[in-house]
């Protein structure tokens, strides 16, 4: 019980940019995410993906991931690196289950290859379900002339 309470992701959506304040949840055919650095496998080829969590480190101010968004059969494998900065917090849980590190996400940065876009929607990662940031996949088939 207190892993669940302890463990604070932060909350990660994939959506259409439909062009309007409320946009278009969608599912990922597969999607694989390796941590920068510890090179850990957190989602290997992982279908039908609309939400994810993603650990942040809880010894340093940033962190980064590897993101394989599915793509065209007929299209090289292009990488997407999201870095994530924010400032950390040690707060008590309880007395039975000890402190938990909460974030609070000051900026993100990343790269084109497959992401159109990122919002950041919650600022305040604690142990709660809310949803902290909305990606954008790029859906505009490749040049391949």
């Amino acid at each position: 019980m207190c892993e669940d309470i302890a463990t604070v992701p932060v909350r990660i959506g994939f959506f259409e940019d439909n062009n309007t304040d409320d946009p278009i949840a969608v599912s990922l055919d597969s999607l694989t995410v390796y941590g920068l650095g510890n090179d850990s496998l957190i989602y290997n080829n992982r279908p039908n993906v609309a939400q994810i969590e993603l650990p942040l480190n809880s010894q340093q101010d940033s962190c980064a991931f590897i993101f394989i968004l599915p793509q065209a059969p007929s299209e090289f494998l292009q990488l997407d690196t999201i870095w994530f900065y924010y400032d950390r917090k040690a707060t008590l849980i309880s007395m039975e289950c000890g402190f938990s590190t909460f974030y609070e996400l000051n900026d993100i940065s990343y790269s084109k290859n497959r992401i159109d876009s990122i919002s950041l929607d919650n600022l305040n990662v604690r142990n709660t379900l809310d949803e902290h940031i909305k990606i954008f996949p790029d859906n505009t088939p490749a040049d391949n002339e």
